[in-house]
């Protein structure tokens, strides 16, 4: 069993309670508990006219949605994490962070973008990428101001709170290699579980599509186990989402 940690990278190990409180907060709660929670309560505000609001505002109300409910979510993890712990975690980078993020960035595209071309070259049509990129797309193409916030910079925070501080963090303690490994096939799986509740979706289609997320989930939990900055993560994933948004914006 692998224990051994280095002084530079200690922050990032948390306490097992602390990480399934995190990893519940942020993966069960976002998804299923959190939203319903908003949408009674627009329902209680817009009243008779709800329906009607929803129907010709359906963009905008759900990204209202999504937002508010990553807001809630993250601010529920930072007092699950403790304040002074998370932010222990949060540095300014140093120039070795930079490098990192960049490297970091660099072979997450490169894998990407190798990936789309062996499956296009085997006949698979990736098109928008899977359902969980599609919707996103769909998203910045009508609320683009709302989207950029949700999809570049909160989003991106809230994922790193739960899947590299607490998931990460909490399963480092017993192999620093499982712990990337695991932390990863989740990142992945939540990703692709809202594309397999569509109706006329083929599942098949959306688990060639899934691996790209597990090797990125991998490789910012790398980052992040290499700088022992929760930044260095943070950063490169918000770079890499702010290059998916004008890509999508275009």
């Amino acid at each position: 069993m692998n224990v051994e940690v280095t002084k530079e990278s200690e922050e990032v190990i948390v306490s097992t309670n602390q990480g399934i409180l995190g990893c519940v907060n942020g993966i069960v709660f976002y998804n299923y508990i959190y939203p319903y929670i908003f949408l009674i309560l627009i329902q209680l505000i817009l009243g008779a006219s709800f329906v009607a609001t929803v129907e010709s505002n359906a963009y905008l109300i759900q990204m209202l949605l999504n937002l508010f409910t990553s807001i809630l979510t993250l601010v529920v993890a930072i007092f699950i994490a403790k304040p002074k712990m998370l932010l222990n975690s949060l540095k300014l980078p140093r120039l070795d962070d930079f490098k990192t993020m960049i490297y970091t960035l660099i072979i997450m595209m490169a894998v990407t973008i190798g990936y789309n071309f062996l499956i296009t070259a085997l006949g698979v049509d990736i098109g928008s990428g899977n359902e969980n990129q599609a919707t996103i797309v769909e998203y910045i193409k009508n609320v683009p101001v709302l989207s950029f916030v949700t999809f570049v910079l909160v989003g991106p925070f809230l994922e790193e709170v739960t899947y590299r501080y607490f998931l990460f963090g909490s399963l480092k303690k017993f192999h620093s290699t499982l712990a990337i490994i695991v932390s990863g096939f989740i990142f992945m799986a939540v990703h692709g579980l809202a594309g397999f509740m569509q109706e006329d979706v083929s599942i098949v289609r959306e688990l060639i599509l899934l691996p790209p997320y597990m090797f990125s989930g991998c490789i910012l939990a790398c980052a992040y186990n290499k700088s022992g900055n929760l930044t260095t993560s943070t950063g490169t994933h918000m770079i890499n989402n702010l290059i998916s948004f004008i890509l999508s914006a275009l």
